[in-house]
């Protein structure tokens, strides 16, 4: 029964922005996409996000061959380079990691969690869901809760913040322009953080305006929108990045000749500043380069993949229990007919 179940994924990992953007579909689009996949499958969810487009499906049985290609918009010669496609313990333990915050650029961003609960029960009040989708998903929001309350998950944001700040406060002044670039959990660590401890010049710069917008509200500074990152860049004492994107945000071409700020703090993962501009700044420092940043992370994620494991062999439990009742099931009724039939 486990070989019923199915995953495509299109996520930061593999596929560019750009790639995203022709996956991604509004929400009144989401609910159509899913009765068409459901014409084809016991059931269907959908998992769309700024940072990756995810189909779950339920087939009628083991041997049911599963064909992603068609209806996705993506070029066939660019598919197998951007699409994973999973099947059976590995879609199931892809789905826990992404719940647990284990596949996030940055671990344990809280956004995700409530992603896949949303996603879930839009599908779910469609109808969309059959018996192993609907467990599956609900084994992955339990999973997603106790990773983030049984390990320091929720502190990696706060505590990359916290050293964030304290080298920040090592080469500017109070007085001194701060820039932030995102709009993130991590963004709003660094910005309050900063607020907090005086600093009076912090601007924002984000992809996501309602964000950032909110971001800069919180912290009463100013919102710039994308277009003026290299301007920005220019003007700024510091510099915080902390954005999903899978490509370098900072790029020589992107300064044109500007100058540079002083000291440049990168929390993307993958990294957000190129290697061009990261040898001409005076002081930049990376997450492998934070204080302390290595062992949190390496220790909180080594916990958090051992409560996955868990509620992977529980998911797998429930459905061998499943398969054995439905046998016995079958053989009652089959006993029974042959009972008639004498």
């Amino acid at each position: 029964m486990l070989n019923r179940i199915h995953c495509i994924s299109f996520s930061h990992k593999r596929a560019p922005v750009e790639v995203r953007e022709l996956l991604a579909r509004r929400r009144d689009d989401l609910a159509s996409f899913r009765a068409e996949l459901c014409k084809r499958f016991e059931g269907a969810v959908v998992l769309s996000t700024c940072g990756r487009f995810e189909i779950y499906v339920a087939t009628r049985n083991a041997d049911h061959c599963v064909t992603w290609r068609d209806g996705f918009g993506v070029e066939a010669a660019g598919f197998n380079e951007y699409a994973v496609c999973r099947s059976g313990h590995s879609a199931v333990e892809h789905l826990l990691m992404v719940a647990a915050g284990l596949d996030s650029p940055l671990p344990g961003e809280d956004h995700i969690l409530g992603q896949v609960r949303d996603a879930f029960l839009a599908a779910d009040e469609q109808g969309a869901t059959d018996p192993l989708l609907s467990a599956l998903f609900r084994a992955a929001i339990a999973c997603g809760r106790r990773v983030r309350r049984e390990t320091c998950i929720k502190q990696l944001a706060t505590s990359y913040a916290a050293q964030s700040i304290k080298i920040l406060n090592s080469h500017v002044s109070r007085d001194e322009p701060v820039l932030i670039v995102g709009s993130g959990s991590l963004a709003h660590e660094v910005a309050v953080g900063l607020r907090d401890g005086g600093h009076k010049a912090i601007k924002v710069v984000s992809r996501h305006e309602q964000r950032g917008r909110e971001l800069a509200k919180r912290v009463g500074c100013e919102w710039h929108g994308w277009n003026e990152l290299g301007t920005r860049l220019s003007c700024t004492r510091a510099v915080v990045c902390c954005t999903a994107a899978r490509q370098p945000i900072i790029k020589t071409e992107s300064i044109n000749g500007l100058s540079l700020p002083h000291c440049i703090v990168d929390l993307g993962m993958p990294r957000n500043v190129d290697a061009a501009v990261r040898e001409s700044c005076v002081t930049y420092i990376d997450l492998d380069s934070l204080p302390g940043a290595q062992a949190l992370t390496k220790d909180v994620l080594e916990d958090a993949k051992r409560i996955v494991a868990e509620e992977s062999r529980r998911y797998l439990d429930w459905l061998i229990r499943r398969d054995v009742a439905h046998e016995r099931l079958a053989h009652g009724r089959i006993a029974s007919e042959q009972g008639a039939a004498a």
